[in-house]
């Protein structure tokens, strides 16, 4: 069994998004091709040196239901390297890191294209079951007389239409969603609501501070219907936080003793990563060296080591 640790070497993604704004022409397959692109193009390294591909997705589209594929050979990953898609729901990237991990160890593979996507503004809205019924009656139907009969079965509420983001992120066992799983967790371990507005704020104020840090990972995309635009930055950040601005916000899952507001939880977003990872000897065998970098930048000092380019 190969015991090597699987090293992330290098990088990339999309702007990250608010559903329903600039990237929402963009599904989930576009998006994350778009980063394993520009990954590829980042480092010089060629698509077929990957063995595998594992994408994490909640939402995985009904044409392309394992979109680690679709991702996969539409950034030039050749046909014959397999891939593969994982859910766990906020934690599905993650969860192709660890997938990776453990193929490394097992001996099935040794450089891995990994990461997540998610086109949170094109999760679509579903019929009911029962309308999906009198639909297919009613495409059955033979003669002008069937069809109007079939029809007629038809009532108001068969044309509402269930919202699939809301189906994807509700637990349907304890039938809660993921803000109400926030609000019982808050209680669990009793994190007060100004603990909570207190790490918003600082979260929204350092991505404001280090935009220029964050635009170095991000592989700009062009947007637009009439006029392309380039798409450079995360659109979701506030420079204007503060928690007096979050304290006037009302708990929007449970209102009468909630805690969780808009301000204080994670945006609905569109966006997509793609992470290049693999052994430390094919690491090294490209001229990437582990390097600490604790204290050469103190303040971003939450990351301890990483491997970096050396020509």
């Amino acid at each position: 069994m190969n015991a090597s640790p699987l090293v992330i070497v290098a990088g990339a993604r999309t702007p990250f998004c608010r559903a329903g704004s600039t990237l929402a022409d963009f599904d989930a397959v576009e998006l994350g091709r778009h980063a394993a692109s520009g990954l590829f193009t980042r480092t010089g390294i060629d698509p077929a040196a990957v063995d595998e591909t594992v994408f994490g997705c909640v939402s995985q589209p009904a044409n392309a239901a394992n979109i680690a594929r679709v991702i996969a050979l539409r950034a030039g990953v050749p046909k014959e390297r397999p891939a593969m898609t994982v859910h766990r729901n906020c934690a599905s990237g993650m969860e192709a890191v660890t997938t990776a991990q453990e193929k490394l160890a097992a001996g099935q593979g040794e450089v891995f294209l990994v990461g997540g996507t998610e086109s949170m503004s094109q999760m679509p809205l579903l019929f009911r079951h029962e309308a999906a019924i009198k639909f297919a009656l009613l495409s059955r139907a033979r003669g002008m007389g069937g069809k109007l009969q079939a029809a007629t079965a038809f009532r108001p509420q068969d044309f509402l239409p269930l919202l699939a983001i809301k189906m994807g992120l509700t637990d349907p066992v304890a039938e809660i969603n993921m803000g109400q799983t926030a609000e019982l967790l808050a209680r669990e371990f009793e994190i007060s609501r100004d603990a909570q507005d207190a790490m918003a704020v600082r979260s929204q104020l350092l991505a404001a501070q280090h935009r220029g840090h964050l635009r170095e990972e991000i592989a700009p995309m062009f947007s637009g219907r009439k006029d392309l635009v380039a798409v450079e930055d995360d659109n979701g950040v506030r420079t204007d936080s503060s928690p007096a601005k979050l304290a006037k916000l009302q708990p929007i899952f449970e209102p009468l003793t909630g805690t969780v507001t808009a301000g204080n939880s994670s945006q609905v977003t569109d966006g997509a990563v793609a992470l290049l990872a693999c052994s430390e000897a094919r690491a090294s065998s490209w001229g990437w060296h582990h390097w600490d970098v604790s204290s050469a930048m103190p303040t971003r000092g939450v990351i301890r080591n990483a491997w970096a380019w050396a020509p």
